[in-house]
C-alpha cells in the first residue's frame, strides 16, 4: 500500500515558533532573577567572610595590619560585589554578623558591580557595612561652577572626547595637621596598570582642595602615578607663596601644575577641608588625549589612593 508523508504545514510552523518564543519570553527573566539572586548570595557569603576577618585582626590589635587605616583608625576590608542590579532583588531582612540591613550600622545603598566596605573603629568599638558603587567611578567627572566652587553632587559632566574618572564621595582632611593624599606604587599587585603602561599609556592624578562650602582653595594640576609611591601635601598653608598669595584670591594661577586659591585667608590650621580626586588615563606619557578607562584599572587605581598622616 502507498503511503504518503506529510509535512509540517507554514501555519502549523509558525505556531509552534510562536509558543517556543513565548515559553522563552517567560523562562528569560525568572532565569536572570534567580542569577542575580545567586549572585546576592554569593555577595553576602563574602561580606561574612570579611566580617570575619576583619574582626579577627581587630581582636588582635595589631596596627601594622595590611586592614588598618592609621587616619581613620579603622580596620577594613573592601568587598567588590558580583551582583549588576542595584538594590536587592533578595527579599526580606539581610544579615551579616548579627548587622541587619535595617540596622543603622548597614549604611549607603547596595549598586551593581559595587563594593562593601567592611569596618571596625577603634574608637567607638563599631562594626559598619558601607554599600556604594565604586569608590573610583569610570567616566565620572567632577564640575566646576562658574562660580569656582565645585559641585558636590558630582559627575555631573560625562564627556566622551574627555574621559574622566573621580572618586565619587569627598575624602576629608585637617588643614595644618601635615595630612597628604598619598598614591602608592604600581606594582605587580597592580597587573592591568602594570600593562597599560607597557603599552604606552600614563595614570595621573589630580585634586581640588575645598573648604566646607566647596569653594576651590587648590588645583592641584595632574601628576603621573608612578611605580614610586607618591606624596602630596593637603596642608593649604604650604602651597601659598607670599609673593604670589594676593593673585590668587580672585585669579588662577598657572605653571607647570595649577593652583586655584578661594577665600584663601578664611581658611585656617584645624579647619576641616575636603579633597575631590580624579585620575585620568594619557596616551604618550601625558601629551597626549584621555583615553577611556576600563572597570579593571579603575579598580586598581582605587587602591592606591589614600589620605594617610605624616609621621
Amino acid at each position: 500500500m502507498n503511503t504518503k508523508n506529510k509535512g509540517f504545514t507554514l501555519a502549523e510552523l509558525l505556531i509552534v515558533v510562536a509558543i517556543i518564543s513565548v515559553l522563552v519570553a517567560i523562562s528569560i527573566p525568572i532565569f536572570s532573577s534567580q542569577l542575580e539572586k545567586s549572585r546576592e548570595a554569593t555577595d553576602l557569603a563574602n561580606v561574612r567572610a570579611a566580617y570575619a576577618e576583619i574582626m579577627a585582626e581587630a581582636n588582635t590589635g595589631d596596627t601594622n595590619s595590611v586592614y588598618y587605616n592609621a587616619f581613620t583608625k579603622e580596620y577594613n576590608k573592601i568587598v567588590y560585589l558580583k551582583q549588576k542590579k542595584d538594590g536587592w532583588t533578595t527579599k526580606g531582612v539581610l544579615n551579616v554578623g548579627g548587622i541587619t540591613s535595617d540596622d543603622p550600622r548597614w549604611k549607603g545603598n547596595v549598586m551593581g558591580d559595587g563594593k562593601c566596605i567592611v569596618a571596625y573603629n577603634m574608637t567607638n568599638q563599631e562594626v559598619t557595612l558601607t554599600w556604594n558603587g565604586l569608590t573610583l567611578r569610570v567616566n565620572y567627572h567632577w564640575s566646576v561652577g562658574d562660580d569656582n566652587r565645585l559641585d558636590a553632587s558630582a559627575g555631573s559632566h560625562n564627556d566622551a572626547n574627555w574621559p574622566c574618572n573621580a572618586i565619587t564621595d569627598f575624602l576629608t582632611a585637617t588643614n595644618g595637621t601635615k595630612q597628604q593624599l598619598t598614591t602608592a606604587a604600581i606594582t605587580s599587585a597592580s597587573p592591568t596598570l602594570q600593562k597599560g603602561i607597557s603599552e604606552g599609556y600614563a595614570y595621573q592624578i589630580g585634586y581640588f582642595i575645598v573648604d566646607s562650602d566647596n569653594n576651590i582653595i587648590v588645583n592641584s594640576g595632574r601628576r603621573n602615578i608612578t611605580g614610586s609611591k607618591e606624596n602630596y601635601t593637603l596642608n593649604v598653608t604650604d602651597y601659598r607663596d607670599n609673593n604670589i598669595k594676593k593673585q590668587f584670591v580672585n585669579t588662577t594661577y598657572e605653571s607647570d601644575e595649577t593652583y586655584t586659591y578661594k577665600k584663601a585667608d578664611d581658611l585656617k590650621s584645624g579647619d576641616n577641608i575636603k579633597i575631590a580626586v580624579q585620575v585620568f588615563k594619557v596616551k604618550d606619557n601625558g601629551n597626549g588625549t584621555a583615553v577611556k578607562m576600563s572597570l579593571e584599572e579603575a579598580r586598581e587605581l582605587e587602591k592606591l589612593i589614600s589620605v594617610e598622616n605624616v609621621a
